[in-house]
């Protein structure tokens, strides 16, 4: 308080005694509180010192209110004494005063109402007439804030303020622009049954035509009517208000009006209708009213080219507004800011924004001061062109040149950096508007919902239905569509299909909008027979099929690779004359790309652009992979070059070349790419980079895009954080995983969708946290989300991981109730848990059911199944049989057997001693590629050994020595009995050297035979003993 009171008075506070009211402090807080400047909060503060005062000392005199400050630099004492005059009445005071205070009024001597008011107050009550004198005084003085305390303080104590002060403060609110308080201020007004004049609620219709939308301005005039009747000045607002949103029935009917109460038309009333049958289309009646207009007001040459010049613009004829505007242009006639704004407006609806910008800095540099529609245009225009920058520094320059943003102007705003993903600045936009007054409209609402909605954050989509409601605005069709758009978007099918049945309960019959929604929702899903089902629907109702309805089902059949329905629905929709969109032409691009028909590709393209169509960043990506693909390099740079030319949006360009440089392997150089380009990175931009750092398993350059985008503003997505704890689940990181989550449900407030949900399924299926991957199922299903057949397998896999076997059969038992057929690895996981549990007889009979289904079993299943009989505790000649049984099913199905399964039968053999039969699966082994692992070429070398067959033993001992295999003791043993047998004493010799340490016990024969060779040799004797 106490700078406040150094700021703003105008004395040395050192040996004065200001007189201030504790009111006066209160008013100077919460003006300061809500951003007041000093300057105009300064009220004149009357001094008071201690020279005798010039009225004379009377016996009936009392002390006053006086208010004495100590100060010090660190605290201040306020000491109050008050008294009231023992003679002298209130009310006779205060009527004495306010005569005063009238009477300075009346001399246009505000400040020293100001000030007389200063000094008495606290001292007599505010009264009706006092209020209408400092009203007067601040209104004058442009005390805005100051007027609605005082008004506030006379409320707040009773007073009812009159006619004329209700006016006063009703206008100073209306010439401000602030709408909110201007209708709180009326509905007061209502209230105590006091009207505001004519002239009042003319402002007012004015304030609603300048600031709010048509509906709002309907309602206002429907109340002018109840309390006065329409004059000139009331018509004519409503007149220009429909004008300005295109109305042309409503012009018309206000034009006709006028004439027929007698009142008349000015030249700007025959402009306004004039421009008004150009845009309705009716130019020779434009034409006609432009004769009369000169005809009856004399109009100069120059005034009335420029009215042509509006005429044609308003009537979307370029090229004739092109030749007055050249004409006016050589002649050097002035061309006035109203034509500027209409050929603005014009190039503005034609998609140009070049031109939109050379004529909108044409007429700045003339001098013309545009309006708050016109900057409203073009900021639109920097908007939709990918110009935020410029878009923001118009708006910037609005502000000071003292232009009001309407709620239009802020909706442009808030859209585009909605559109860029950037939440934080759209959410300002959004509070800041209401705070200037310009309250949101449906449009407004719906933005900010469909936003959120994008975002998937359902609290708020939830909370700002509930506001729009409470404003008065009932949710429209508009709004049904955005949150179905959300609930289709994340595959919500249960609420989706709810809200398709509110709206028709709640009148809000479905549109085309609605059905293709539903449409794609199902595509996505890969549900073509439900998509079938909503496109009937939507004939059935009455609703033609557009180019949407069909890109989205041509989209479908082609990712389904069903040519001949892609087909079908292609000539239905020509039949129809429905001209393909970009989507349609992208998909068959894509589909004969991929099938690489190179001529048809390139003549869809060529025709695509032909059409005048925009290819989108799928279009230009799918065409810069078809060349990469086919190493022709040399056209990608045409094909860019032809994307920028044709207006590409900056994030269809970064689409498309992260694609291509991502392909070519040359993502360091891609961001130094993109901002040479001058290519702001968005939202987009910002999560694909992050997906390719993922991708390539680079955390650190992953997590410093992440930190960057939202030091830049950005805040993520949905996406962003999928792409983020993507990249986490795949390094195994638990904890940042559970930290990421719980970041975008508690602090960013993004609901996460079915597909980030099954992402988070397939991380705890796959690290067997039974916990986590319970919960999310079950949430799942509490949720009446269509659970996939990749859910019900995550699940499936790890209970079969952990050796669940009855919760194993139950998700079994569910994927075949819901009709998802088991695949062969669905089958494997099963069948594995009954062998592993010695439950033979359960998998031979899933086995059969397994091909009764039609499902043909792979080679894993069969070595499962065969290895489970041979080491099972059946007799001999029952293993044989149905070991042998299943081999030939394996044959007949033309399967490649394991190499487990021949290992296994190498040693079954083995075992029964049926040397041909193992030596067939032996051989068998190499027939398929197999390398024989250890135990199986051991088993074969013995075999070989025991029967006699040295040759194919020592072929066998040759490649266990080949393969890099250690021979075990028995099979140099094995190896040295052939040596020695044949009296091969060097071979023995090497052998000997080969075991290396190994001790070989040799039978007598051979050992005495070996001791000759060597005494003979060397002279040296060995006993049976020694090595």
């Amino acid at each position: 308080i106490w700078s406040m009171w150094c700021s703003v008075s105008r004395i040395s506070v050192q040996g004065t005694t200001p007189r201030v009211s504790s009111s006066y402090v209160s008013a100077l807080c919460h003006q300061r509180r809500r951003g007041v400047p000093n300057s105009v909060v300064c009220m004149p503060i009357r001094q008071v010192t201690n020279k005798p005062s010039k009225n004379k000392q009377t016996k009936n005199a009392t002390k006053t209110k006086t208010t004495t400050i100590t100060a010090t630099p660190t605290s201040t004492t306020i000491t109050t004494t008050t008294a009231t005059p023992k003679n002298k009445k209130p009310s006779t005071l205060a009527n004495k005063r306010s005569s005063q205070m009238k009477k300075l009024n009346s001399q246009k001597k505000y400040q020293q109402t100001l000030e007389l008011w200063s000094s008495i107050e606290g001292q007599i009550p505010l009264d009706q007439n006092l209020l209408h004198n400092l009203l007067e005084a601040y209104n004058a003085l442009q005390l805005l804030p100051s007027m609605g305390l005082i008004f506030e303080e006379a409320r707040a104590a009773g007073v009812v303020p009159s006619l004329a002060s209700y006016e006063i403060l009703l206008t100073a609110h209306a010439k401000s622009g602030n709408l909110v308080e201007a209708e709180k201020l009326y509905a007061d007004a209502l209230s105590l049954k006091i009207i505001p004049s004519l002239a009042t609620h003319n402002i007012l219709l004015r304030m609603y035509h300048m600031y709010d939308g048509i509906a709002s301005l309907r309602n206002f005039y429907q109340k002018l009517v109840d309390h006065h009747k329409p004059d000139a000045v009331t018509l004519k607002t409503m007149m220009e208000a429909y004008a300005k949103y295109g109305y042309a029935r409503g012009v018309f009917f206000f034009f006709r009006k006028m004439k027929l109460e007698g009142f008349i038309h000015d030249r700007y009333s025959y402009q306004t209708i004039a421009l008004m049958h150009a845009k309705s289309g009716d130019v020779t009646q434009a034409l006609s009213f432009l004769e009369h207009l000169s005809d009856r007001f004399h109009i100069s040459q120059n005034e009335k080219q420029n009215i042509l010049l509006q005429i044609r613009a308003n009537s979307g004829d370029s090229q004739k507004a092109s030749e007055v505007y050249s004409e006016l242009k050589q002649s050097g006639s002035l061309i006035t800011e109203p034509s500027y704004a209409a050929l603005i407006r014009l190039y503005s609806k034609l998609e140009q924004p070049e031109k939109c910008h050379s004529i909108f800095f044409e007429g700045k540099a003339a001098g013309h001061d545009f309006n708050t529609s016109t900057y409203g245009t073009m900021i639109n225009v920097f908007s939709q062109s990918g110009m935020e920058a410029e878009a923001e520094s118009l708006f910037e320059e609005m502000l000071t040149k003292g232009l009001t943003p309407n709620k239009v102007v802020y909706t442009i705003m808030i859209s585009m950096y909605s559109k860029l993903g950037n939440v934080s600045l759209a959410e300002k936009y959004f509070y800041e508007m209401r705070e200037k007054g310009a309250l949101p409209d449906k449009i407004t609402y719906n933005t900010v919902i469909n936003m959120y909605a994008q975002l998937g954050d359902l609290p708020r989509v939830e909370y700002l239905c509930e506001e729009m409601e409470s404003h008065g605005l009932s949710l429209d069709r508009v709004t049904f569509n955005v949150i179905l758009n959300m609930y289709s978007k994340f595959g919500d099918v249960g609420n989706a299909e709810t809200l398709f049945e509110e709206m028709k309960l709640r009148n809000k019959s479905p549109n085309a909008i609605t059905y293709n929604t539903m449409i794609r929702m199902y595509s996505n899903l890969g549900r073509p027979d439900l998509a079938e089902d909503a496109f009937l629907a939507m004939r059935n109702a009455g609703i033609p099929a557009n180019v949407v309805s069909y890109s989205v089902m041509v989209n479908m059949y082609a990712r389904l690779g069903d040519i001949e329905r892609v087909d079908h629905y292609f000539q239905e929709m020509l039949a129809k004359g429905i001209k393909p969109n970009e989507v349609v032409y992208t998909t068959l691009i894509s589909m004969n790309a991929k099938a690489g028909n190179v001529e048809e590709t390139e003549r869809l393209f060529a025709e695509m652009m032909k059409k005048g169509l925009r290819p989108d960043a799928v279009t230009f990506t799918v065409l810069l992979d078809f060349y990469a693909s086919r190493g022709k390099l040399s056209q990608i740079k045409p094909a860019l070059h032809e994307m920028i030319k044709k207006g590409a949006k900056s994030n269809s360009v970064t689409y498309a070349l992260i694609d291509l440089f991502t392909k070519q392997g040359n993502t360091g150089n891609l961001r130094e790419f993109l901002e040479e380009k001058g290519i702001t990175p968005t939202i987009v931009t910002y999560t694909v980079l992050i997906e390719i750092y993922a991708k390539q398993g680079n955390v650190f350059a992953a997590e410093a895009l992440f930190d960057e985008m939202q030091s830049n503003g950005l805040r993520p997505d949905l996406e962003t954080y999928h792409v983020m704890v993507q990249l986490y689940a795949r390094s195994g990181d638990a904890e940042e995983v559970e930290d990421l989550v719980r970041r975008m449900t508690e602090v960013d407030k993004i609901t996460p969708d079915y597909g980030f949900y099954e992402m988070l399924l397939y991380f705890y299926t796959k690290n067997v946290v039974v916990e986590k991957a319970e919960e999310i199922f079950n949430y799942f299903v509490q949720n009446d989300f269509t659970l996939t057949e990749r859910t019900y397998k995550l699940m499936f896999y790890m209970y079969g991981r952990v050796g669940d076997v009855p919760q194993s059969e139950g998700f079994f038992q569910q994927m075949m109730a819901v009709g998802i057929r088991p695949d062969v690895r669905c089958y494997h996981t099963i069948i594995h848990l009954y062998v592993k549990n010695n439950n033979l007889r359960a998998g031979i009979a899933l086995f059969e059911q397994m091909i009764a289904d039609g499902v043909v079993p792979d080679g894993i299943i069969f070595e499962l199944l065969i290895l489970a009989f041979v080491n099972s505790n059946m007799s001999a000649e029952r293993k044989l049989e149905k070991v042998e049984s299943l081999f030939h099913l394996l044959q007949n199905y033309d399967v490649v057997p394991t190499r487990h399964t021949l290992y296994g039968l190498v040693k079954f053999y083995a075992q029964l001693g049926d040397l041909e039969k193992a030596d067939w699966a032996y051989k068998e082994l190499f027939a398929c590629g197999y390398r024989p692992d250890h135990p199986s070429i051991s088993r074969m070398f013995h075999m070989y050994v025991r029967v006699g067959m040295s040759q194919e033993a020592e072929d066998v001992f040759k490649q266990m020595k080949k393969q890099g295999m250690s021979p075990t003791q028995s099979v140099f043993e094995g190896m040295m009995y052939i040596y020695l047998s044949r009296q091969d004493f060097p071979s023995a010799l090497r052998l000997a050297e080969l075991a290396d340490g190994k001790v070989l016990k040799l039978k007598g024969v051979l050992n005495n035979s070996l001791q000759n060779y060597l005494r003979s040799k060397e002279g040296v004797e060995y006993s049976s003993n020694q090595e």
